[in-house]
């Protein structure tokens, strides 16, 4: 049974519903659905019409599923292919000043096979040698940070 919402946010990287809502007609809202895998987020406007999915578990699937990538000419985008060759997800980068490096992280914009925007990655230097990337959804709300040091990678999950 789909539930209704006024605002969402993110915890353990599941969408949540903020706000419940008994009757959503006349206000944007958003509906979470259980579907096999977990939950689908959609938005919807006033008039109660669909806007856009905003998360389906498939989302978090991608990566996992992925086993060769190409990176395009100048570093502008990298493509994952599954073992039979098929686009299981895109990523677009926005390198600073617009020059490749290996010195800095770029912004990335993350896009499923259809090109729906599934994450966006911004990233902040904190140090000499460590970078947080926040990661947020196709709507700005953050999802999580990725601390990246000379140790290795932390994930910290919105509770």
């Amino acid at each position: 049974m789909p539930a209704f919402f006024a605002d969402y946010r993110w915890s353990r990287g599941e969408p949540k519903g903020v706000a419940p809502l008994d009757d959503p007609t006349g206000i944007e809202h958003f509906r979470l659905l259980d579907v096999d895998g977990g939950v689908r987020l959609e938005q919807f406007n006033e008039a109660g019409k669909f806007m856009r999915l905003v998360y389906c578990p498939q989302d978090r699937k991608i990566s996992a599923t992925t086993k060769t990538y190409e990176i395009s000419d100048g570093h502008l985008q990298k493509v994952r292919r599954s073992i039979d060759g098929a686009v299981r997800f895109y990523e677009e980068y926005e390198w600073p000043d617009g020059i490749y490096s290996d010195d800095v992280y770029p912004d990335v914009s993350i896009f499923n096979e259809h090109g729906r925007l599934i994450a966006q990655h911004r990233p902040r230097r904190v140090s000499e040698s460590a970078w947080d990337i926040h990661v947020f959804d196709e709507l700005g709300k953050r999802r999580a940070v990725l601390h990246h040091s000379s140790a290795g990678i932390d994930e910290e999950w919105m509770e």
